[in-house]
């Protein structure tokens, strides 16, 4: 073999069997991560679910802490017939009650209930905000 190709074929063979074990010890210690521990019950004792419904009732008001809501009186909404849209709190007389649908479910009944209000900021209008 000429000079020239034996430190080639020497850093060859090293950098081949240096790669081979490197792959070989990673390969050794496994791809598989422990098993999550169990969570325990933060409940001492288990708690029995009531599958009843309260009756129905008017909705008075309505408190959003997080939102800085605290609504003292609620409008009734229906659905327009002619435009099957849901009408809204009018700005002028209601604009800081929020209104609730009266073909929903009241509170601690079973169900869906819609509340609508509006909204504002110092980048949209009561007209143009949007959830």
């Amino acid at each position: 073999m000429p000079s020239t190709l034996v430190p080639r074929t020497r850093r060859l063979i090293v950098t081949t069997t240096l790669a081979a074990s490197v792959t070989a010890a990673l390969t050794a210690c496994g791809t598989r991560l422990p098993p999550d521990p169990k969570v325990a019950s933060t409940s001492a004792a288990p708690v029995a679910h009531t599958t009843a419904a309260l009756p129905p009732s008017k909705p008075t008001g309505m408190k959003i802490d997080a939102a800085g809501v605290d609504a003292k009186r609620m409008v009734d909404l229906e659905v327009d017939a002619a435009t099957g849209e849901l009408g809204v709190p009018n700005a002028d007389t209601d604009a800081n009650s929020p209104g609730w649908w009266t073909g929903g479910v009241t509170p601690g009944e079973k169900g869906v209930s819609v509340l609508v209000a509006h909204s504002s900021s110092r980048t949209s209008t009561p007209s143009t905000a949007r959830p």
